[in-house]
């Protein structure tokens, strides 16, 4: 990167904040290439990164030595692993050294696409909690529904709505990750808009977004509970300044020990205390992230609903015919059923009207009188494929193309994989199968 693309009064702004000695050592970073990195899903290990250096604060993240064609690889397809930046990944280790009163846990993803973050929500709870993962613009929201699809993620729900919404809900939820819009100064040298559009004036007015936002979602998060906060910026306003307001509002600080990772952490520094932890480029493994953890102190539990959300229990006879994977609980949206775990008691804290976009795994399809087998039934973690592809076979059927199989039986569903992670669904007929893999996830290249 040309280090003169990096404005002035942003180089000053780093130089006042953590001195000269940092702030030199951010610029370099600035000009080297972004860095690359994945997380490995767990429910559908792959030791195909083993060789790679690991991410310090991820027991299952590598960064890689170079980009390599994603789109080209089956497995980044099955949601065997997820590309992230390795700061991001920092959520993991915080969210293990909270100790919770309870691991029956209703979480709230109030930003969460395109939905790393909300991987690595849903694989903490594992089976006792749930989450919401929350996204307010529309095509953002798409991504987030497919990326925890291909996840296989089956403790989960999406939404749609702006945080203002979730403080008429009162005090429900557990824990709430707040990812905030921002200005980007930590993206500069990955996004070549966010230099393009930075002004102190946008670190202003996403200042006074992020405040608004964290002052309806106060109101949702119970007392005991944890609020993590983070954005991909590097300035006071963004960050001290929102945790300050934060302290002044009921709140109380509770970091975690980083020290084993001094070397790539700065810590936030301000009158004193420690408000928070830096992952910088130049200094960290990524990109630039902030990210806090505090604890709600001064209320008491109120839940405002008053008629709860009906969670019906799991038809195994329905999916009986494709797959003998179980749910604990269903739930329908026009002519689709969902499987999804662990909500059925925790949900019942939320309204019957709660608009969600997906509650789980979309796993049936309603065609007439008959149900077809949905493309999540596949991206379950117990999926396990009828029929492992070839690399040339595993792409054709991900560009939706035919792929010739001899046959013997007629209308049979199966699933199709690559390296044993299921990959999707195929009709088996005489000479050929039919390729059922979403149109909308195609790939065009």
């Amino acid at each position: 990167m040309d280090e003169a693309i990096i404005p002035n009064e942003f180089f000053e702004q780093l130089i006042s904040h953590f001195g000269e000695e940092v702030a030199n050592r951010v610029k370099a970073g600035f000009e080297l290439a972004p860095s690359v990195s994945v997380r490995i899903n767990p429910s559908k290990p792959t030791a195909q990164f083993d060789h790679q250096k690991a991410v310090p604060w991820s027991s299952r993240a590598f960064l890689l030595d170079e980009r390599p064609a994603f789109y080209l690889d089956p497995l980044f397809h099955t949601g065997t692993y997820y590309v992230q930046d390795s700061s991001s990944m920092v959520l993991e280790y915080v969210l293990n050294q909270i100790t919770f009163e309870s691991e029956q846990m209703l979480a709230l993803d109030l930003c969460a696409a395109p939905g790393g973050k909300s991987t690595i929500i849903a694989d903490r709870l594992k089976q006792n909690g749930f989450l919401i993962a929350n996204e307010i613009d529309g095509k953002r929201n798409a991504i987030l529904r497919e990326n925890l699809l291909k996840w296989g993620s089956t403790n989960h729900a999406v939404t749609q709505l702006p945080a203002d919404k979730f403080s008429d809900l009162g005090a429900v939820f557990d824990l709430i990750v707040v990812d905030a819009p921002c200005s980007g100064e930590g993206m500069f040298r990955k996004d070549d808009f966010a230099i393009t559009q930075w002004t102190p004036q946008l670190v202003e007015q996403c200042a006074l977004t992020q405040r608004g936002m964290l002052t309806n979602i106060a109101e949702s998060l119970k007392e005991g509970g944890y609020l993590i906060y983070s954005t991909c910026t590097t300035n006071v306003q963004e960050n001290e300044e929102q945790i300050q307001q934060l302290l002044s509002n009921g709140f109380e600080l509770r970091l975690p020990k980083m020290d084993e990772f001094k070397n790539y952490i700065q810590p936030a520094e301000q009158h004193g205390g420690i408000l928070g932890y830096y992952l910088l480029p130049g200094i960290s493994t990524g990109e630039g992230l902030f990210i806090s953890v505090l604890q709600k102190v001064d209320s008491a539990y109120v839940s405002r609903n008053k008629r709860p959300f009906d969670s019906a229990p799991f038809i195994r006879s329905a999916v009986l015919p494709y797959s003998n994977i179980e749910f604990e609980s269903q739930w329908s949206k026009g002519n689709e059923v969902f499987g999804y775990d662990n909500g059925q008691e925790l949900l019942q804290r939320l309204p019957s009207h709660m608009p969600f976009k997906t509650v789980g795994l979309p796993i049936l399809e309603a065609k007439g009188r008959d149900f077809i087998p949905s493309h999540g039934l596949a991206m379950h973690k117990n999926c396990t494929p009828d029929v492992d592809l070839s690399l040339n076979d595993a792409l054709n059927y991900l560009r939706k193309e035919r792929i010739s199989a001899p046959s013997n039986a007629d209308n049979k569903w199966m699933t199709v994989g690559f390296e044993q992670i299921a990959l999707g669904w195929v009709k088996q007929i005489p000479g050929r199968w039919n390729n059922y893999y979403p149109q909308h996830y195609r790939l065009r290249n």
